[in-house]
């Protein structure tokens, strides 16, 4: 069985503490999730953390919900490690802005294009959209206030292959949608 480490924050304090996941069985075949139907960069492990009271989930698709409308030229942020930044450094936030459609992205290739300059390091890495004062929501009003809102909007994948490194800095962002498609087809990679 091969295992991998990840990384928890330990709840009501600024500290993290590695364990070791297991991503294949004693058969060497993965144990992690693939979409059921379609050629989506995104992969899902499912794992126990039991009772382990030192382990602080805080899963983004629960917290980070708010109703933020989402469209072209709008801030987001790209939570990742580039340049191999290890834990237990918390993830850097790049800026980027959405430069797609949002709505055509599961019509199209299935993701969504973000211009930002990504560096190695960023894919699988959460992306979302935050804003602090006032808020666009999707059913079109506005509410403004000091708290920030925060929307998970999907998985980083990467960037647009380029021949030099400034040139068009387009990155590919998968739906969060994927993920609970992934979660409920149930299918193991081969």
């Amino acid at each position: 069985m091969r295992d991998d480490r990840a990384r928890f924050q330990i709840p009501g304090q600024f500290q993290t503490q590695e364990w070791r996941i297991a991503v294949r069985d004693e058969q060497d075949a993965p144990l992690w999730l693939i979409h059921p139907a379609s050629r989506v960069d995104v992969a899902v492990l499912p794992f126990a953390v039991g009772q382990n009271p030192i382990v602080g989930l805080y899963p983004l698709n629960v917290l980070a919900d708010d109703p933020l409308a989402i469209g072209i030229g709008m801030e987001v942020f790209i939570l990742g490690f580039p340049f191999k930044i290890a834990p237990p450094a918390f993830p850097v936030w790049k800026r980027g802005s959405i430069a797609s459609e949002p709505e055509l992205a599961r019509i199209g290739g299935g993701y969504m294009h973000v211009d930002t300059a990504s560096r190695p390091g960023m894919s699988g890495a959460p992306v979302i959209r935050r804003s602090v004062g006032t808020h666009f929501l999707t059913d079109g009003s506005t509410l403004t206030d000091l708290k920030y809102k925060t929307r998970f909007l999907g998985v980083y994948s990467g960037r647009v292959p380029a021949d030099h490194p400034y040139e068009a800095q387009i990155g590919l962002v998968w739906d969060a949608s994927y993920i609970y498609e992934i979660i409920a087809g149930g299918v193991r990679d081969a």
